[in-house]
C-alpha cells in the first residue's frame, strides 16, 4: 500500500479557498456570489469583513462554521441580507 499525503495548497489562492471552503460552498460562492470570478472571491475570501464581526470567511471555514457562511450566502443570492 502506498501512502499519499494530502495536498495543502498554500492561502490566497483558488485551490486554498476550494480546499478550505469545502466542494458545496466553494461552487456556491463561485456560481451565485462571484459568477466564476476568481480574484474576486479569493480576495473576499481572506479579507476581514465587518459584518462578519471582523472575520473573514477564511476564519470562518477555519473554526469549522462553513454551513454559516453556506446559509448567509443562500440569503443573499435568495435576496436577503446574508449575516
Amino acid at each position: 500500500m502506498t501512502y499519499e499525503p494530502k495536498t495543502i495548497y498554500e492561502p490566497k489562492t483558488i485551490d486554498g479557498v476550494k480546499q478550505i471552503a469545502g466542494e458545496r460552498l466553494f461552487k456556491l460562492l463561485q456560481t451565485e456570489y462571484f459568477n466564476g470570478q476568481e480574484r474576486a472571491l479569493v480576495d473576499w475570501f481572506y479579507k476581514p469583513n465587518k459584518s462578519m464581526e471582523g472575520n473573514s470567511p477564511y476564519d470562518i471555514c477555519k473554526r469549522g462554521d462553513e454551513q454559516l457562511l453556506e446559509d448567509a450566502v443562500l440569503s443573499i443570492a435568495l435576496g436577503g441580507s446574508g449575516l
